[in-house]
Parts: C-alpha cells; sequence; structure tokens
C-alpha cells in the first residue's frame, strides 16, 4: 500500500457504505418520506461543517511537509484543537438556527432528532482529520483498519436498529455513540504523535492557508448544498428531496478515486513540483482508462438499476444521476493541486465565486424549464467553467501548462466516448 492506494481503499469503504446504507434504508420498510427525515438531517450536519473540514484537510497537506519535525508533532495537536473548536461554533449553530431550519426544511414543524444531530457533530468532526493523520504518518495499514472500523460501523449504525425494529431515533443515538469512539480513537492517535503544546506560530500560518482553502470550498463545493436548497423550494412533493439526492451523484467512485489521487499528490508536488506533475499525468491517465467505459456503462443501465436498489419513483432519479456522471469531464483534471503546491490558494476563492454564482443562476432558470434534470445540468456546467478558469491561471501565471498533467489527446477522445453515451441513454429511454 502507498499514499495513493491506501486512499482510495478508504474511499471505496465510503463509497460501499454510503450506497448500502442508501439501499438498505428503502429494503427494511422505510417510507421515501422517513428516508427524507435522514437525509435531512445528515445533509444539515454537512452543510455547517463541509467548508473548513475540507479546507482545514487540505491546509494541513499543503503545509505540513514543510514543517521542521518538532512543529510537526505539535502540528498534529494544533490541528486538532482547532477542528475541535470549530465543531462546537458548528453544532451550536446549527442548534440556535434551529428555527429557521425548521420553517425552510420541513415547512414550519420541527425536525426530529436535531439534539442528537448537535452532539453528533461536536464529537464526529474532528475525526476526519485521521486519515490525514495517517497519511502523513505513511501509516497505511492502518489507515485501512480505520476505514473499514469508521464506515463499517457506519453502516451498522444506521442499519441494525431498524432492523431490529426500532425508529429512527435509536439510529441516531447510536450515531452518537460511535462518533464519541471516533473522537477517543483521534485521542490515542494524538498520544502516540503528538506534543500538547499550542504554538501560535503554527495556528497563525495554519489558519492563514486555510482560509482561502475554506472560502473556496464553502463557495464552489456549496452547489450540492444549494441544489439541495432549490429542490426544496420548488418541491412539489414531500418525496422530491429524497428523489434528487438519490440521483444526485457524480460517480461515487470517480469522485472518490479521482479526490483520493488529489489529496495525494498535493504534499507531493509542494515537495517537488516536476515528479509530482508527472505522477499526477500518470494516475490520471490510469484512472482514464476504467472510469470513463464504466460511466459510459451506467448510462445505459441506471434506468433499469435504479428502480431495483432504490423503489418506482426513482426513475427520475435514473435521469438526474445520468446527468451528474458528466461531471467526470471535470472531475479529471486537477489545475487545483497546481495552484495549492504555489500557495496561491486565494484565486481559488475567486473561481469558486464565479463557479457559484454560474450555478445559482442556471438552476433558478433551468429548472423552471426541465425540473430537477435542470438544476443537475446547472452543476455541470458551473463546475467546467470553473476548471477552465483554474486551468487559465495555472498556464499564464503559474506557467504550468495543462500538458504537463494531463494527456490532452486521451483526454478529448474519452470525453467524446462520455457525451454519445449520455446521447445514446436518451434516446433509448
Amino acid at each position: 500500500m502507498n499514499n495513493i492506494s491506501s486512499l482510495q481503499v478508504f474511499n471505496i469503504f465510503r463509497f460501499v457504505s454510503t450506497l448500502l446504507i442508501g439501499v438498505l434504508l428503502t429494503k427494511l420498510g422505510l417510507s421515501t418520506a422517513e428516508i427524507s427525515i435522514y437525509e435531512l438531517l445528515i445533509f444539515l450536519s454537512t452543510l455547517v461543517s463541509f467548508f473548513w473540514v475540507m479546507g482545514g484537510q487540505n491546509a494541513f497537506l499543503q503545509y505540513f511537509p514543510k514543517l521542521e519535525i518538532l512543529t510537526q508533532k505539535k502540528a498534529f495537536f494544533n490541528a486538532f484543537l482547532l477542528f475541535f473548536g470549530f465543531s462546537i461554533v458548528a453544532g451550536a449553530m446549527l442548534w440556535i438556527g434551529k428555527n429557521f431550519f425548521f420553517d425552510y426544511f420541513n415547512k414550519g414543524e420541527e425536525l426530529p432528532y436535531l439534539h442528537l444531530i448537535c452532539w453528533y457533530i461536536i464529537f464526529n468532526t474532528p475525526a476526519f482529520l485521521i486519515h490525514i493523520y495517517y497519511l502523513v504518518l505513511e501509516q497505511f495499514q492502518r489507515l485501512l483498519v480505520w476505514g473499514a472500523f469508521t464506515f463499517g460501523g457506519q453502516l451498522l449504525a444506521v442499519v441494525v436498529p431498524i432492523f431490529w425494529g426500532y425508529s429512527l431515533e435509536m439510529t441516531f443515538q447510536v450515531l452518537l455513540i460511535l462518533s464519541v469512539l471516533r473522537f477517543l480513537w483521534a485521542l490515542q492517535i494524538l498520544v502516540k504523535n503528538a506534543t500538547f503544546q499550542i504554538d501560535f506560530s503554527f495556528l497563525k500560518n495554519y489558519i492563514w492557508l486555510l482560509t482561502p482553502l475554506l472560502l473556496q470550498v464553502l463557495i464552489g463545493n456549496s452547489a450540492e448544498y444549494i441544489d439541495g436548497l432549490i429542490v426544496q423550494a420548488n418541491a412539489t412533493s414531500n418525496k422530491a428531496f429524497a428523489i434528487f439526492r438519490w440521483g444526485a451523484r457524480e460517480l461515487p467512485i470517480s469522485l472518490l478515486f479521482v479526490g483520493a489521487v488529489m489529496t495525494a499528490m498535493i504534499p507531493k508536488v509542494a515537495e517537488n513540483k516536476e515528479a509530482g506533475l508527472a505522477l499526477m499525468k500518470q494516475k490520471t491517465d490510469e484512472l482514464s482508462r476504467w472510469l470513463f467505459p464504466l460511466s459510459m456503462v451506467l448510462m445505459l443501465l441506471s434506468p433499469l438499476l435504479f428502480p431495483i436498489a432504490y423503489n418506482a419513483d426513482a426513475v427520475e432519479s435514473a435521469q438526474i444521476f445520468n446527468v451528474y456522471l458528466l461531471i467526470l469531464s471535470s472531475r479529471i483534471l486537477m489545475p487545483q493541486v497546481v495552484i495549492m503546491s504555489h500557495q496561491k490558494n486565494y484565486f481559488l476563492v475567486v473561481s469558486a465565486i464565479v463557479e457559484i454564482a454560474i450555478n445559482v443562476v442556471l438552476s433558478l432558470i433551468l429548472v423552471k424549464v426541465y425540473g430537477l434534470v435542470g438544476i443537475a445540468f446547472a452543476s455541470v456546467i458551473a463546475y467546467l467553467v470553473d476548471k477552465i478558469l483554474l486551468i487559465i491561471y495555472s498556464h499564464q501565471v503559474l506557467k504550468t501548462p495543462v500538458t504537463k498533467y494531463v494527456s490532452i489527446g486521451k483526454y478529448f477522445f474519452y470525453n467524446g466516448l462520455l457525451f454519445a453515451s449520455y446521447l445514446a441513454a436518451e434516446a433509448i429511454y
């Protein structure tokens, strides 16, 4: 195992757990409305934390390799302390703003189990640093053990109570217990590897790097959450949110495998730019050889598979899913790694603002014409524009042409086949 393969397997664990939870909740007899409550609460837990978690992870990977050994030990503790503080704030914000969420998401009625989700956020979110710790420590076997525990535990915590006949309340209680175990796991890593000393110099530099990445993720990656808000605002039934969430997913394997390469490449390119970019180009070619064909096959089969995996309402979800599969054409490009290796993080914010503006405007227009599928198309277009801007900046300002990390001929060949497959699926169904 190495830094890339261990992250890829870790992300497979994440994917399988998420997929099985969605499928098994329907098979265990929960109604679409009950599943919507579960999806809404998990959605809210990520809504208040996803941006600073992802920004903090990327900033740590970017900064850690350049630190001296003694400072690295203090970095483990200080990053965890910052994450824990942010988690408390996020949980408190969700609880304080509960009336707003009740009004917007549940027609003014109280969302059940919200108090459990708030505590879940406080204890669970700092554990998102664990696989980052194992990655920089190069403890790849332990990373895999952690992945099996955390995602296997997530699956059992959600499904077993429902299987035994308990309500969703028991599920969220077990999830809270699991979050405490994750928190304790993180503490034992710190005991073994960290120096428990507040380092204000590290925190200052870390927050300086984290802030633009936080803003970039908040603005750019909030498309998923904005889509959810627009769906709820335009919903014509209590099934709409679940239908959209079932389909509003990129090919999970591509998202996770490409994400693993990007995460692993940040410290590599920061250490040695030329060698890191050559390795990134190689890994991109390897991923393209099987991710594009897999996406094409799924485009043709999804209208048949979704009703089997979920229920008859999922036919529309398959149409949404096929549109999201087109995001692979942008996802496979990783100019953000180049930009982060130069610590030009603030341009990521500028590009993200452009992306989110395009996404919101197009979503509001296209949802009126094409329904939920229109929201999906808006996300595809906005994400492509974001990557084009990052590529232009990397080329013009950082003197790093796209050919350094992408095989252009192969890229256009695979994308031609991908879009042809989408048109074929639309014609057939």
